[in-house]
């Protein structure tokens, strides 16, 4: 009975890491067919893996293979993908610029007290990492209204897309 259940634990965590691995896949193709430029955080993952608390999650989530799959399928299609360095990018306004004070992890908005732009904290990185991307790639930081950034992704890794209009963060 030990080993019948053991191998049907086996099983469990391999279909797991399958799924995983096919929705990582998926993903991926997603982004290289539909944005020209991807820009991500280059987040030290590991150093993040040893908060006890979310450890669990971020290893659940797969973020290092999520990024390694999706550096080579942009490769592999002629797409670009920038790692931008993380520091600052939840704190700094995406609209001036102006750098706040460090926000703890259960402060979900941000206020700039300079300009008055208001979003939240994710959307607000999101939008940085999108900037600093772009200057990354040689193209500066486009006019960001709050008009504009209404309504984008949950998440602190930004896709660019290029079309008629230009450059501008997928979401928005």
């Amino acid at each position: 009975n030990r080993r019948k259940a053991i191998i049907l634990l086996g099983k469990k965590h391999l279909r797991v890491k399958q799924q995983r691995h096919d929705f990582c896949h998926k993903e991926a193709n997603k982004l290289v067919n539909r944005f020209d430029m991807i820009a991500v955080e280059d987040l030290n993952i590991k150093g993040l893996t040893r908060n006890n608390r979310l450890a669990k999650s971020i290893c659940d989530a797969a973020w290092g293979n999520f990024i390694k799959t999706l550096d080579v399928k942009a490769a592999n299609a002629g797409r670009r993908l920038i790692k931008v360095p993380a520091a600052y990018t939840s704190i700094d306004c995406a609209k001036c610029g102006h750098r706040g004070k460090a926000k703890p992890l259960t402060m979900r908005w941000h206020s700039c007290p300079v300009c008055d732009f208001e979003t939240h904290r994710d959307h607000n990185g999101a939008l940085n990492v999108w900037h600093r991307g772009l200057k990354i790639v040689g193209l500066g930081k486009p006019e960001v209204t709050p008009v504009e950034s209404y309504g984008a992704r949950r998440s602190r890794n930004v896709a660019v897309k290029s079309g008629a209009k230009g450059l501008r963060p997928c979401g928005v």
